[in-house]
């Protein structure tokens, strides 16, 4: 039956079997259509969208979203609606249009509030965080980081989920500061993120993203070991196949070797970055490694600089026929 696909998919999503849950929501469209149900052909939609935003296929991910957005805004849904809307406003923020991500932050956060889902209205107050923090208003995102740990106090019933949730928090909060260079507060949050209840073996990728994050602050506090931590947070990423995780780790270690003006480390690190956000089509670190190269590689610095303009042109282009 398609509850049961949908039983086995969200299964196979928890234990991360991630093609095995590509193929069950494929199903899950397919059973839709058969019976001509709009909210499980929207819901197989929304499951792609997750699988390929886990894949760093952004465009793929992008598509899977807007479609399942469109078709429950023909149901009565709202709670679905939002969420999908909300998914599709993160991919959003990878490429930059921060007003129009905090709008859509805004009125997803109504939406949750009308249909009384405080796991809705957390997820908007963390993703508002993140977007303020970007636009550099900062006060009015730790507002958003402390009506988040407010509505988490509903969730101690669900040790696990609290813990990944609280965690999601602190690193939240953790960024904020590191936005402002205050490493030192940044750090002690990032440090309370990692404290929660087995994390590492909850949530390996999580894990090793706000490990990084602290790794980063300490580095800029001048600690001498984050090389060899920064080693091994890759680790972990590369056990899980967590590929925007290995490019984070990537660019990160790339500038920490040209801080020490090791460009032949640094270049290898950022050519492997560059190759895989090609591969999954994440235009945002490919310009970032681009301009990361120009930097380790100063005799081909035009050549990076040249692809560096087309590839903003061609981001620029489609995020308008996307508005549009």
């Amino acid at each position: 039956s398609r509850l049961n696909m949908i039983q086995v998919a969200n299964q196979y999503f928890y234990i991360n079997e991630i093609e095995k849950y590509a193929a069950s929501s494929k199903k899950i469209i397919e059973m839709g259509q058969e019976a001509k149900d709009t909210v499980d052909i929207a819901r197989g939609y929304q499951y792609l969208g997750d699988y390929y935003t886990d894949r760093s296929d952004s465009d793929s991910a992008y598509y899977n979203f807007t479609q399942s957005e469109k078709l429950y805004a023909k149901t009565d849904d709202r709670e679905n609606f939002g969420r999908a809307k909300l998914k599709k406003a993160y991919l959003i923020f990878k490429v930059n249009d921060l007003s129009l991500c905090e709008a859509i932050g805004i009125e997803v956060l109504k939406i949750a509030h009308e249909v009384k889902d405080l796991t809705l209205e957390y997820e908007c107050y963390n993703f508002l965080s993140a977007v303020l923090t970007a636009e550099n208003k900062y006060e009015e995102a730790i507002k958003y980081n402390n009506k988040a740990l407010e509505t988490l106090k509903e969730f101690k019933d669900d040790p696990q989920y609290f813990s990944i949730l609280t965690s999601q928090t602190y690193n939240s909060l953790g960024s904020v500061y590191m936005a402002k260079e205050d490493y030192k507060t940044a750090a002690s949050y990032f440090k309370k993120g990692l404290e929660m209840d087995d994390l590492i073996n909850i949530h390996p990728s999580f894990y090793a993203f706000v490990w990084d994050n602290l790794i980063f602050c300490q580095e800029k506090m001048g600690y001498k070991n984050v090389l060899e931590d920064y080693k091994k947070c890759l680790k972990i990423r590369d056990s899980m196949g967590d590929i925007s995780g290995i490019i984070t780790s990537k660019v990160r270690l790339a500038n920490y070797y040209l801080s020490k003006k090791d460009t032949v480390f640094a270049l290898k690190e950022v050519r492997e970055a560059n190759q895989k956000a090609i591969e999954v089509k994440n235009e945002g670190v490919e310009n970032e490694t681009l301009q990361l190269l120009a930097k380790a590689d100063v005799k081909n610095s035009p050549e990076y600089f040249k692809k560096y303009v087309t590839l903003t042109d061609s981001t620029f282009k489609r995020e308008r026929l996307q508005r549009d």
